[in-house]
């Protein structure tokens, strides 16, 4: 069923969906055999019937080796943005995203303007982190950088590409890596 009107009052958009999957930033994804969605002005409004208990197969939360991977990321960007700090340069950004590319850390020194991709690793076990930074790889951050450059009116600078590469605790930065 769906159904439109124009009055600030009743939803703009109604929504019966079966059998759907649904997600939402405070939720893990599951299964519900039914859910009317009421979209009003500003807000998306869920009704859930009493018994639309997920089923058994619904998506789980991440096992405790991926949360175990992204605190590790976070924590290494965090050192890894107190470094430029103590370097003497300002961060522009971090976890800068658009299309199908992310910016780690973005950091300026006057007219320099550095892009640091951030690899971490407990050990090196499979690989060092700088071998993460494959031609794709580098091709992706560089054209983000551009993207940020525009987006920013950052012009006349000069762009650099560090890899910031952390083992356990040892940070060493790989300046104008590519």
């Amino acid at each position: 069923m769906s159904h439109v009107t124009g009055d600030s009052a009743r939803p703009l958009i109604e929504v019966v969906l079966k059998d759907a999957w649904v997600w939402d930033m405070y939720r893990k994804t599951r299964f519900i055999p039914q859910v009317r969605v009421l979209s009003f002005k500003d807000v998306n409004v869920e009704e859930l019937p009493v018994d639309a208990t997920p089923r058994p197969h619904a998506i789980e939360a991440p096992s405790s080796s991926i949360q175990a991977a992204r605190a590790r990321g976070r924590w290494a960007e965090d050192l890894v943005a107190r470094w430029y700090q103590r370097q003497g340069f300002e961060i522009l950004a971090r976890n800068w995203r658009i299309n199908n590319g992310e910016l780690d850390v973005v950091a300026r020194q006057g007219n320099l303007v550095v892009v640091c991709e951030v690899k971490a690793r407990a050990t090196n076990a499979f690989g060092t982190p700088a071998e993460a930074m494959t031609a794709r790889k580098q091709f992706v951050v560089r054209r983000t950088a551009y993207s940020f450059l525009r987006d920013n009116q950052l012009q006349n600078c000069v762009l650099r590409c560090d890899v910031a590469c952390v083992v356990g605790t040892q940070l060493e930065v790989l300046i104008d890596s590519f």
